[in-house]
């Protein structure tokens, strides 16, 4: 495979943690995001990640701030919309609702910048190669116009947003990726053969982050389910100062993760 600069491709990262006891003085509940990062750059060195600080101001963050913006591997940009105290009079910061935010802001660096594809991952993931990719970039080779190989929550067909590639001009792209609503997307005749929902998600108001983007494809026959033929990504699924979240010390993959951190 070719340089992703090459194939203009632009790996994604939206930087969000849910407040937490004692953030500023420990790290444990935003350390995903150095092994993200670092993680992704042992197998992609050289390729810059745009990474959306997504998190509010507040001097609680700074220490992770301070981390991100001179990490040399990334390109930061902070989200004018989360910096606004406005915004988080009525936002609660652990439903996490602006995720979509972020990543619509990346989606336009991405179409401003003459980016073809963005390549979407999040910072609770440890990379342990290349395949993950390969896979996916397979699937947009036969014209699909997003990817993964992630299920999403109670679905067997639905693709979770991460780890996925967008084609950043084509019709998914063209809507938000925050949730939206699902009712009358609920009535097509193939929703339910397409989706599979099971338990609580059958009663659901809107669609996940990132969902009705892959509705969308689906539906044209472009979303792609890929398949790696070795497993390279581990995404640990509520990491990154989750209220639950799994200590980065006990996760199983510890032996392997530990020399990511400071």
């Amino acid at each position: 495979m070719r340089e992703l600069h090459e194939r203009k491709i632009l790996p994604v990262l939206i930087s969000y943690t849910v407040p937490y006891p004692n953030m500023g003085v420990d790290s444990d509940g935003w350390d995903w995001i150095k092994i993200a990062l670092r993680s992704f750059h042992d197998h992609f060195d050289g390729q810059k990640v745009l990474v959306i600080d997504n998190d509010k101001d507040d001097q609680a963050y700074e220490p992770k701030r301070d981390w991100l913006y001179s990490y040399p591997g990334g390109i930061v940009v902070r989200n004018p919309i989360t910096r606004d105290p406005r915004f988080w009079q009525d936002h609660d910061t652990v439903l996490n609702n602006h995720h979509g935010l972020g990543i619509d802001l990346a989606v336009s660096y991405c179409q401003r910048h003459r980016y073809d594809y963005m390549l979407y991952f999040e910072p609770d993931c440890l990379i342990e190669g290349m395949e993950w990719v390969k896979a996916m970039w397979r699937c947009m080779e036969r014209g699909a116009w997003m990817s993964g190989f992630n299920r999403c929550n109670h679905s067997t067909r639905v693709i979770h947003v991460c780890p996925s590639l967008w084609k950043v001009n084509e019709p998914p792209c063209e809507i938000s990726f925050m949730r939206q609503p699902i009712e009358a997307d609920r009535q097509h005749p193939r929703f339910a053969k397409m989706t599979r929902f099971r338990g609580f998600t059958k009663s659901w108001d809107k669609w996940d982050i990132g969902q009705r983007n892959w509705w969308i494809a689906a539906l044209e026959g472009k979303a792609c389910r890929a398949r790696p033929r070795r497993k390279d990504f581990t995404h640990v699924w509520g990491g990154s100062g989750h209220s639950k979240r799994q200590s980065v010390r006990e996760h199983r993959k510890w032996r392997k993760i530990k020399k990511y951190l400071d």
